[in-house]
């Protein structure tokens, strides 16, 4: 699928549960495209997010997470479906890089909407973040020595208390 030809989308992101399948379900038939992002370090997009709407007969838009800014700033992706881990009293626990991606959709004035995604034990995974690939290392770690990597991100949508 060519960008040009893209007239509106839904970005979702986090792991994706029945119930925020049903809800792409809806969208597509709509006429959205469902674009479904890599979710580094995981790779979650490639695996079970792409599991899960191939098991929904749902065609998707397969992009790297790099590509989401360039969607963004032609106008394309028209909502953002944010699949939190966690309610909490003061927002939502998401995967990490989930802010980043609340932060563009609120810069470009998209639709940000919440739903609860599927809870997965991070720590099976052999890449815990960005300086990975498959388990190995993509860093001189004599550069970087240890660093903490966060795995969730809270995010406290704008208006709330």
């Amino acid at each position: 699928m060519e960008i040009t030809n893209i007239k509106k989308a839904v970005l979702f992101w986090g792991i994706l549960s029945e119930e925020a399948v049903i809800y792409l379900k809806e969208k597509f038939h709509r006429g959205f495209v469902l674009v479904n992002p890599e979710l580094r370090p995981y790779l979650l997009g490639l695996g079970w997010n792409r599991d899960a709407l191939s098991a929904a007969g749902l065609e998707f838009l397969y992009c790297t997470d790099n590509m989401l800014g360039h969607l963004f700033y032609q106008q394309k992706i028209k909502e953002l479906l944010i699949l939190y881990q966690k309610k909490m009293d003061d927002g939502y626990l998401c995967l990490s890089s989930s802010l980043y991606v609340y932060e563009l959709a609120k810069y470009h004035n998209v639709d940000v909407k919440f739903a609860a995604g599927t809870e997965l034990d991070l720590d099976k995974f052999s890449d815990s973040d960005a300086s990975t690939l498959a388990g190995r290392p993509m860093y001189a770690e004599s550069l970087l020595g240890e660093v903490e990597k966060p795995r969730l991100d809270l995010i406290k949508e704008e208006g709330d208390g």
